[in-house]
């Protein structure tokens, strides 16, 4: 009862009050002073917690720029990869081309060029019979083999954009053979002599 004998009129419990008996007590006075005193008594007051906008605009310029670092390095590695692969490609597919002819000219009876992309062999291993007949052209970027009398065809190389047969005089023969692989080319000569 003490502290309803205390109380201030128009605060909360006070039974002069009209009309609003359970009404919050109003800020004001010694109580808001309290209140002000209280907040600043630890020291300066708080700031809200968070980023300002220039520290997250910093961050983001600072993101941006080591992506784009790590773009440019990721895309400098990528097409120096895509260059050793090429490079292997064009030589692997040309020791295939020259294995190819080199095989079938060891033991030749003739060869003669057909047109300026045919070769056409005729081996001699010997014995009667009819010697095989071997067909070398170019077709669909392919190198192809083709047996005339067994009538089968084998790719021998891919990626051949030039494939050049032509005599140099009237006992030698030459054979140009060129690979493409992206941006890599690779060529090779063999001159074949028939004596």
């Amino acid at each position: 009862m003490k502290a309803m004998d205390q109380m201030k009129p128009g605060t909360r419990g006070d039974p002069n009050r009209k009309g609003f008996p359970n009404a919050a007590p109003r800020l004001g006075g010694p109580c808001r002073r309290r209140l002000e005193t209280a907040c600043s008594a630890g020291g300066p007051p708080r700031q809200p917690a968070g980023f300002t906008l220039l520290e997250l605009l910093v961050v983001s310029m600072l993101a941006m720029l080591t992506t784009m670092l790590v773009s440019q390095s990721w895309r400098s590695f990528h097409h120096q990869n895509a260059n050793i692969v090429d490079r292997s490609r064009a030589a692997q597919e040309l020791r295939f081309a020259l294995d190819g002819l080199c095989m079938d000219m060891g033991c030749v009876l003739s060869a003669t060029p057909a047109e300026e992309s045919r070769l056409v062999i005729q081996q001699n291993f010997g014995g009667g019979g009819e010697q095989p007949l071997i067909e070398y052209l170019l077709r669909n970027a392919q190198l192809v083999r083709r047996d005339v009398h067994a009538d089968t065809s084998v790719v021998i190389a891919d990626r051949v954009t030039v494939f050049r047969v032509e005599n140099v005089t009237e006992s030698a023969m030459k054979i140009v053979v060129t690979i493409e692989c992206g941006s890599i080319a690779r060529t090779a000569t063999l001159f074949w002599s028939r004596t």
